[in-house]
């Protein structure tokens, strides 16, 4: 087994280390318990996207970096408590206010500017590893089914895929009525 304590910076060697499990990227997940607080390390298979990890960060929208071992791959962040977004989803007293915090928390992640040199990905790829994470959790039919049909449909023509966004930010109302049911 590689020795984990090497990822770690100067002060958090001797911390304990134990597996928390596999993120949805493929990086092996650590909690560091060390006397002056709780991290997370990540050990990525793919190169690290520091800046965009950092300015995440910077933005409240991740938890803060501590150190980064770019030839390792791997990120020491801040130990964030779980707050799952499900629970509070699913709970009728709460839906709407997760509902809206998502689309706010969405706005402010499209918001980050795109770091220098930054390639795109195929967000399909993603939707893949997403689903790969569902496996063996409860999750409701209609997201399946969506997730599904988003892998499974053909994508627009790039012409018709352009213009949607400006499509639809002009008729704001129209969604809302689609999303809430009103006629």
């Amino acid at each position: 087994m590689t020795d984990l304590a090497a990822y770690l910076p100067a002060e958090l060697r001797g911390a304990t280390i134990t597996k928390i499990g596999a993120g949805m990227s493929g990086a092996g997940v650590y909690r560091v318990e060390a006397a002056h607080g709780a991290f997370v390390l990540k050990i990525n298979e793919q190169p690290l996207k520091r800046e965009i990890v950092e300015l995440a960060a910077q933005a409240g929208l991740a938890p803060r970096v501590i150190h980064v071992d770019a030839e390792r791959r791997a990120l020491v962040s801040e130990l964030v408590a779980d707050r799952g977004f499900m629970p509070w989803l699913m709970n009728p007293a709460t839906r709407a206010r997760a509902i809206d915090e998502l689309g706010r928390t969405l706005r402010r992640v499209h918001e980050l500017p795109i770091p220098p040199g930054t390639t795109a990905f195929d967000p399909l790829d993603v939707l893949r590893k997403v689903q790969l994470g569902l496996g063996g959790l409860a999750v409701p039919v209609s997201a399946t089914t969506a997730i599904e049909r988003m892998l499974f449909e053909q994508p627009p023509p790039r012409e018709l895929a352009s213009r949607q966004p400006e499509r639809l930010r002009r008729s704001p109302r129209r969604l809302r009525r689609r999303s809430t049911g009103e006629s």
